[in-house]
């Protein structure tokens, strides 16, 4: 047995220790067992990718066996449970592979599959959506609150690495449990479109949400009078975006801002080359002198909450006060300071209190 991963500065963490986080957080809400979770990693050695791969790939396969298991005895709960396991634990062994490396893709896929079992399974089932954008498709999962008063639609945009179906465990619960029906998205450049279709991400990220509200807006029982959009990490540059020149967008957060993606373009990580379709560096660099909301944020009329860790080591804090100063509508800024629980990427450590603090912040903008 190999000794636990240490996280020496959760602050500062390194790339697999801020995973780590996420595995945590998100186990809380059913993307897995924290015990399970702590034999895993037990049995990894530190940044052996082989050991990442092979151990959450074997944990996964024993959930989904779980899980079918259950479901030829007829128990949906358990098998419930254990696909929502199963899915996150595939999508973990995958993380770290390359984007076109076709065991990532094998990984995607059987990730996918679990959590659409699982989907099935849910009160009331989850309903996928696929729209047509730009001689492609994209793909968005709807979830439909049990609350006996509907208060509105969230639109909930990823990061540059996170699923559509992962963010049922980065506050969609929360959301659904204030009467709030979900979107999670996938534009191009994130998900089953970049993975499977090899779709680039735009700057205009309004044009692909357009797309998404005008399909969703169809659907019946949907407040398509009260959405709100929530983008978290990468989706903290592509939220406001949308929220500036889509007028059906009653409330904006930014759960990690990103001001100006130019700024990073001298050591740029390989997953937003990925996302911007950038076969180098200069093409990434060219591509991504649009990718800024100077002059954008201030388009913004909606109320917009602007969510930051002051030691979060992905975007600096900078950036939230940087869409702050620039944008002239209502709004509100919550950093947490250094040392304070939240201080690092989107609040890994402390979902506790920010899941309410953006899911009753939007209640209050779009049910007021």
């Amino acid at each position: 047995m190999y000794a636990a991963f240490p996280i020496e500065n959760i602050y500062r963490p390194s790339a697999w220790s801020d995973m780590i986080l996420r595995i945590f957080e998100e186990a809380e809400y059913g993307g897995g067992d924290t015990f399970e979770c702590l034999r895993t990693l037990q049995r990894i050695r530190p940044n052996n990718n082989e050991d990442w791969y092979r151990e959450w790939s074997n944990i996964a396969g024993s959930s989904e066996a779980l899980a079918n298991q259950a479901m030829r005895e007829g128990l949906s709960a358990t098998a419930r449970r254990a696909y929502m396991r199963a899915y996150n634990y595939y999508r973990i062994a995958q993380f770290y592979m390359n984007v076109g490396d076709e065991k990532k893709v094998e990984y995607y896929k059987k990730a996918c599959d679990c959590f659409r079992k699982a989907g099935e399974l849910f009160s009331p089932p989850l309903e996928y959506l696929e729209v047509e954008y730009n001689k492609g498709k994209l793909e968005a999962i709807l979830y439909r609150s049990n609350s006996k008063k509907k208060n509105g639609l969230v639109i909930y945009i990823q990061g540059l690495d996170t699923q559509k179906e992962e963010a049922y465990f980065l506050g969609i619960q929360a959301a659904l449990e204030r009467g709030l029906d979900v979107l999670s998205i996938e534009g191009p450049g994130q998900g089953a479109a970049l993975f499977l279709r090899g779709m680039a991400a735009p700057y205009d990220f309004e044009k692909p949400v357009a797309v998404f509200i005008d399909a969703v807006s169809k659907k019946e029982g949907i407040m398509k009078d009260k959405i709100a959009i929530v983008g978290r990490s990468m989706g903290g540059y592509l939220a406001p975006r949308v929220a500036a020149f889509e007028s059906r967008v009653k409330a904006c957060v930014a759960w990690g801002a990103l001001f100006d993606m130019s700024e990073r373009v001298d050591n740029p990580p390989v997953n937003w080359m990925a996302m911007l379709g950038a076969k180098n560096k200069a093409e990434f660099q060219e591509k991504a002198k649009l990718w800024t909301l100077k002059g954008v944020a201030s388009k913004i009329r909606c109320p917009l909450l602007i969510v930051h860790g002051e030691a979060d080591p992905m975007t600096s804090v900078s950036n939230a006060y940087r869409l702050y100063d620039e944008a002239t509508c209502e709004k509100t800024l919550k950093v947490y300071k250094l040392g304070e629980p939240g201080c690092g990427h989107c609040q890994h450590d402390n979902p506790a209190m920010t899941f309410p603090l953006i899911f009753d912040w939007i209640l209050r903008k779009v049910s007021s």
